[in-house]
């Protein structure tokens, strides 16, 4: 007989009542694509796409041409601290 806790979370109520609640969630077949969404708050067809190497890259742009997340991107993190929330990920990076 499982036991049923109920959390109270009043800070996150409140997000809610003055924001968006995001109820639907998406992820891609492949590990990369998904870790490159949430860490880049963009659509990895903008990102990467596939598990590729890094020497898989588009010699034209030394910037932005790699097979991962550009390092001149704005990642969430950067975002979320310069609006004075303190950071942290847990896992694999393998974005890159």
């Amino acid at each position: 007989n499982p036991i049923h806790v109920t959390v109270m979370t009043p800070n996150m109520d409140e997000m809610v009542k003055e924001g968006i609640e995001l109820d639907q969630h998406y992820v891609y077949k492949n590990c990369s694509p998904t870790r490159c969404a949430i860490q880049s708050g963009r659509n990895p067809i903008h990102v990467n796409t596939v598990n590729l190497e890094p020497q898989f890259r588009n010699q034209d742009d030394p910037v932005s041409g790699f097979a991962a997340i550009p390092r001149n991107m704005t990642g969430i993190a950067t975002v979320m601290k310069s609006a004075g929330y303190k950071t942290h990920f847990v896992g694999k990076w393998d974005a890159g």
